[in-house]
């Protein structure tokens, strides 16, 4: 009967430490990505956009950032350009995330949203290390850190996160400028602008303006038209507001 006890307990005991050994695999970058977001990476990193690629083989800067050492780590990231600038647009997205903060309260704040739920938010996580892969431009990792600083102000919801960080990547580096309300409101414009302003409303940032009249196309009356102008979409407008208004 003792030995069967002891059996039992021993079998209690491994499975507690499987489990916790299981969770603490699930949840690998929490804790770097936590003490990542702290001022004195934030003063570490502060002109790193500014720096060139060459800058990321000093491994002695980078192992003053965990989140970055521990994704060198674990994906056994190498020397190569594609690995290096991948290091410099993650980076750049800690050093969003960290301007971002308004305070040592929210600071907090964030970190105990993180803290909450470790298996979510490593999923969460590995999602944002790989839209920062697929981007090419630097710019849209900061622009990554803005949209995940938005979920973690309740801003946004995930699948909001995930939509935006979707139409980010899709967006070409010029399709900015064409929301500006001036660009959208006028309707006398060049092919590339209206190749731009369709790509956008494809996106569903955009939508083109109808007017009311009747006119005759082919014998067929109709009751609108495209008047040739646009307006930002409610999905467009938080858009706009989060990844560039706040630029």
């Amino acid at each position: 009967m003792v030995i069967e006890i002891c059996r039992s307990e021993l079998v209690t005991t491994v499975t507690i430490v499987l489990e916790i050994m299981d969770n603490n695999k699930k949840s690998v970058f929490v804790d770097p990505l936590i003490h990542s977001i702290d001022r004195h990476v934030e003063a570490l990193i502060t002109n790193v956009a500014e720096v060139g690629i060459d800058v990321f083989l000093d491994e002695g800067v980078l192992k003053e950032i965990p989140i970055i050492s521990s994704v060198i780590s674990f994906y056994k990231i190498g020397h190569s350009i594609k690995e290096l600038a991948y290091i410099k647009k993650l980076s750049i997205f800690i050093q969003e995330l960290n301007n971002g903060i308004a305070d040592d309260e929210k600071r907090k704040e964030y970190i105990s949203q993180i803290e909450a739920d470790r298996n979510r938010s490593q999923h969460e996580i590995e999602y944002l290390l790989l839209m920062i892969d697929r981007v090419i431009q630097y710019e849209k990792s900061r622009q990554l850190a803005k949209l995940y600083l938005s979920y973690l102000n309740k801003d946004i919801n995930w699948i909001s996160l995930c939509q935006y960080s979707e139409v980010l990547d899709r967006m070409l580096p010029w399709d900015y400028e064409y929301l500006d309300i001036n660009v959208l409101s006028d309707c006398n414009r060049d092919s590339l602008s209206n190749c731009a302003l369709q790509r956008l409303e494809g996106l569903g940032i955009i939508v083109s303006n109808d007017v009311a009249g009747a006119f005759d196309i082919n014998g067929n009356t109709l009751a609108t038209r495209k008047d040739g102008t646009y307006n930002l979409t409610a999905f467009g407008n938080t858009f706009y507001q989060i990844v560039i208004a706040t630029s």
